[in-house]
């Protein structure tokens, strides 16, 4: 079981610190205003989330609608739970927003803003925390600053560790990557310097193989004529081993064309008849 006591002696200065609008039900209750902070603690400890709820609110003072409240809750791992919150408390007041929480081998009960104690076997209560007084309303109290700096500090040095660690992985594979390439250059340097032609057919080849390797259709050819080549969409799952010689090779598509070759297609080619005989006929 658990229980939230969130009680207060009256409210701060609402002019001061712009909260006017919280006495407008229309736009906020003071449950969902002080209960947002409660109910969230409450949802860490117990892990897990309310299914049902019943509450009634109402105002002794008037000064803003629905300023105390009794709720109770049933939560989804069968924890029962009731929430009591008061803006309307006399002097001296019962403190800040404090948890009990009740289990079947002991009692954690804490403050918000003070200590945290744990019950003990042989009876009594063992204070295993205890917090520097602070103000909760001051946003730029320095002890709530070390407060917050202890909890974020350790957060931005590991994430600034994670950033450095990817860049110095990211590093090292651009310097390896630019090293092969370097290598990988040379070697076609030295290999052109001894057989130019062959690497050049070679380059070529590669490059026609990159570029048109995931192609489903090929037109190739020179001004004179144009293959075309319907290739079979390959398997999404599984490679075709079998696969024959190409269809298409270097001469096919750019074929040499010599100059015997050109005077033999002149040679080949009849005259035309032009003028007078060409009418008649």
């Amino acid at each position: 079981m658990a229980r939230v006591q969130s009680t207060a002696v009256g409210w701060w200065d609402l002019e001061a610190r712009q909260d006017q609008w919280k006495k407008d039900p229309a736009k906020q209750t003071a449950f969902s205003s002080d209960a947002a902070h409660g109910n969230d603690i409450l949802r860490w400890f117990l892990g897990s989330e309310a299914v049902r709820a019943y509450s009634q609110w109402t105002s002794y003072s008037g000064f803003v609608p629905g300023e105390s409240s009794m709720t109770v809750y049933t939560w989804r791992n069968g924890v029962l739970s009731d929430y009591w919150m008061t803006y309307e408390l006399p002097e001296p007041g019962l403190g800040s927003m404090s948890f009990l929480l009740a289990g079947d081998q002991g009692m954690l009960r804490l403050d918000m803003y003070g200590r945290v104690e744990l019950s003990r076997p042989e009876g009594g209560w063992e204070v295993v925390f205890e917090q520097e007084p602070f103000d909760p309303l001051n946003a730029v109290d320095p002890r709530r600053l070390r407060a917050y700096a202890a909890q974020i500090v350790p957060e931005a040095r590991g994430q600034a560790q994670r950033v450095r660690t990817v860049a110095e992985g990211y590093k090292t594979a651009s310097v390896v990557r630019a090293q092969g390439d370097g290598d990988r250059f040379s070697m076609v340097v030295d290999a052109y310097k001894d057989a130019p032609d062959v690497t050049r057919k070679r380059l070529w080849l590669e490059t026609m193989q990159e570029v048109l390797g995931g192609s489903r259709k090929i037109v190739g050819g020179d001004s004179r004529q144009l293959i075309y080549v319907p290739m079979a969409e390959k398997a999404a799952t599984k490679p075709d081993t079998n696969i024959g010689p190409p269809l298409l090779t270097p001469e096919l598509l750019a074929p040499t064309v010599t100059a015997d070759d050109a005077a033999d297609a002149r040679v080949g080619r009849t005259a035309r008849p032009a003028g007078r005989e060409e009418a008649t006929r």
